[in-house]
């Protein structure tokens, strides 16, 4: 995707800004160095632009609510052999319209990874929402894998840990070899919706 592609350009030119650092001259470096820094920070604005106009005008958009949004998702997959269940409030969530695209965004990158690699029977979206903390579930009865563990040329765990961060939520996965895995993402809910 096009996301996809903008957060590999970034990496690797976090990669290419660090190489260079460590192998040219000072005086070459310091130019390229900061020609580096310029296109990864253009790629993240344009990734930041890209999220926001494919959430929130695409056809899988959250006006209705993020439950509603990961529903319809879900139902869209209907060809894939994993059975997925949503769960959470059909009310409106205490969060900004950006918090839910960013969370909508990191479930369905789980989703994809569910999907992929996961060789999962069964999964579960759960979103839960109290007047202080709103959380989103992914869970699958999958291989798991070690979190730990880099994992080359994936880039949906990172993926998730870049919108994560942009929100100030806090992301947890929790996986082994062979018992599954759960992504996780706690943030702070919000007074009023839909309002940034």
């Amino acid at each position: 995707s096009v996301s996809q592609a903008l957060f590999s350009t970034v990496l690797h030119a976090r990669v290419a800004h660090k190489i260079l650092d460590a192998e040219a001259g000072l005086e070459r470096s310091g130019r390229l160095s900061q020609a580096l820094g310029t296109i990864e920070q253009l790629a993240k604005r344009a990734q930041s632009e890209m999220r926001r106009f494919i959430f929130e005008w695409g056809p899988e958009g959250i006006g209705d609510g993020l439950v509603p949004a990961l529903s319809r998702h879900v139902a869209s997959l209907a060809e894939d052999p994993i059975d997925v269940r949503v769960e959470g409030p059909s009310e409106p969530l205490p969060l900004t319209r950006t918090a839910e695209t960013q969370l909508f965004g990191i479930g369905r990158e789980a989703l994809a990874n569910v999907a992929k690699h996961a060789h999962a029977e069964t999964a579960c979206v759960r979103v839960h929402a109290t007047t202080k903390r709103v959380v989103l579930e992914v869970a699958d009865d999958g291989c798991g894998f070690d979190p730990d563990a880099s994992r080359a040329g994936h880039f949906g765990l990172q993926s998730m840990r870049s919108r994560a961060d942009e929100l100030g939520a806090d992301l947890h996965i929790i996986s082994a070899p062979g018992r599954g895995t759960v992504v996780r993402v706690e943030l702070p809910a919000v007074n009023g919706r839909n309002g940034g």
